[in-house]
């Protein structure tokens, strides 16, 4: 639905799905979830021209990412 809502012009919707979706996830959270919520986060707020925001989005998604384990995730996200 984030991705959906920035791609249809309405990224400050996106950016409180995602929040909502990270609350959400508590205790659930994968690294490669996280790592896929953090990447469409930085896209909506780079849309929203926040650059601090935005990379500190990307530097989440970066740290989940070097915690990648492959197989040991939701098979939806096999492509993260």
């Amino acid at each position: 639905m984030a991705c959906q809502a920035t791609r249809q012009g309405q990224p400050a919707e996106a950016v409180t799905l995602i929040e909502t979706a990270l609350v959400g996830v508590r205790g659930q959270e994968t690294p490669a979830l996280l790592a896929d919520l953090y990447t469409r986060q930085a896209d909506a707020f780079a849309i929203l021209r926040d650059s601090s925001r935005c990379t500190a989005a990307i530097s989440k998604a970066r740290s989940q990412a070097e915690h990648l384990s492959p197989g040991d995730d939701l098979p939806h996200l096999y492509w993260v």
